[in-house]
């Protein structure tokens, strides 16, 4: 995967987030000494950011000037707020608005740029594999909590295999506390095996219960939710 879009977007994208995580948890009003002196280190590290974007070559040009504009808005803020020695929570609330449309372009492209890699490696894959069973295809998603929904690779794969999050007929999140590690350290055998009880899961739960899904629900779900529910309020 080149990550070359994604990682320039989410920098960029940060030096926003950066300014208000900095300013926002230590209260609204006048700056103490330290946060002045932070936005003037931080202006320099915006301007050095700047100055290292305008000459890279791997950014395409359309995607370069919304980002270098935003970098001058987040630098524009900076100064204003150290001009003024304070922040309050209309300044908050304009960065917000000011960045929205170029943090969204910067998704956008950094997303696109994803989906396409991975759309390019399955016509790649189907090609040099044309006698797979690709229509029984399935896929196993390992990924950490945050964040799983709308998650892009589960996206990805459900438009392929024609599947929806709520069934997870075809792909399977599997959700780790850390990041998984490259597939040469076992992990195949674990999403293999998941597979498995997942896919066996749905039979018996079609047979039993006449419903494929019920398992993927706490068995015990339904009655629990009839027990609590004559409950009086605490």
């Amino acid at each position: 995967m080149d990550m070359t879009l994604y990682l320039e977007a989410r920098t960029v994208a940060h030096t926003a987030v950066a300014l208000t995580a900095r300013l926002a948890p230590f209260g609204l009003g006048s700056l103490d000494a330290e946060r002045l002196d932070w936005l003037v280190s931080y202006e320099t590290l915006l301007n050095s950011a700047m100055r290292e974007l305008t000459d890279r070559g791997d950014i395409p040009e359309s995607l370069k000037t919304v980002q270098l504009d935003m970098l001058g808005a987040v630098r524009g803020f900076v100064q204003r707020i150290h001009q003024r020695g304070e922040v309050d929570q209309a300044m908050l609330d304009e960065i917000g608005t000011t960045l929205r449309p170029a943090i969204k372009k910067n998704l956008e492209a950094a997303a696109a740029s994803q989906l396409m890699q991975f759309r390019e490696k399955i016509e790649q894959w189907k090609i040099s594999y044309p006698t797979l069973a690709w229509d029984q295809a399935v896929v196993v998603i390992i990924g950490i909590h945050q964040a799983r929904e709308n998650y892009l690779q589960r996206q990805f794969f459900d438009w392929i295999f024609h599947d929806q999050a709520s069934k997870q007929e075809r792909v399977v999140f599997a959700e780790t506390l850390t990041p998984p590690l490259p597939l040469e350290k076992d992990t195949a055998s674990d999403a293999t095996m998941l597979l498995a009880k997942v896919m066996l899961d749905k039979t018996i739960s079609a047979s039993i219960f006449s419903d494929p899904l019920a398992l993927q629900s706490d068995v015990l779900g339904d009655a629990a939710a009839e027990v609590i529910q004559k409950w009086r309020k605490p």
